[in-house]
């Protein structure tokens, strides 16, 4: 009952490698140029699947790095680490020296350049609000014009309503 199952071994290792008497040529490996450029190109093949498995699981290992260090790493400095197959710095969020200097320098740069976008918002506030106010004041004008024409017809309309019943009143 126990191991019935099983096919039976053949010889006392297993299965043969060599191949039996007379069929020797099965185990015949062709050696011509076309084949060792095919063999060699295979080879590369399973090289660049091996480095890129790597480089997923790397990748993978960056993403994880870099949820944990709550977007304080560069992708710069992530691409080069993956890419030299390395391991990203361990004071990430640990700032390097700075010179006294260059602070000051920095921050006046900052402050004057959120003043000159503070004037020119203003400019540009003021001129949008100049050229709303001359539009508006066209616009009057315009309606006035029309008013005055709409009355002048109104007046003509009256004088020449007048003028033919007189005259077709005059010559009844």
């Amino acid at each position: 009952m126990f191991g019935q199952n099983v096919p039976p071994k053949r010889g006392v290792l297993g299965a043969p490698t060599s191949a039996p008497r007379g069929f020797e040529d099965d185990d015949f490996v062709p050696d011509s140029a076309a084949d060792r450029e095919h063999r060699e190109k295979l080879a590369l093949i399973r090289e660049g699947r091996k480095r890129n498995k790597e480089l997923l699981h790397s990748r993978a290992a960056m993403a994880a790095a870099m949820v944990q260090a709550g977007g304080k790493i560069n992708l710069d400095m992530v691409g080069k680490a993956i890419m030299s197959g390395g391991a990203l710095p361990n004071n990430i969020g640990a700032a390097g020296p700075s010179l006294p200097g260059n602070e000051k320098v920095k921050g006046d740069k900052a402050k004057k350049e959120k003043k000159k976008k503070s004037k020119d918002t203003k400019k540009g506030a003021k001129k949008n609000k100049k050229k709303t106010k001359k539009t508006q004041e066209k616009k009057k004008d315009k309606k006035k014009k029309d008013k005055t024409k709409k009355k002048d017809s109104k007046k003509k309309d009256k004088k020449d309503k007048k003028a033919k019943r007189k005259a077709s009143g005059s010559s009844e």
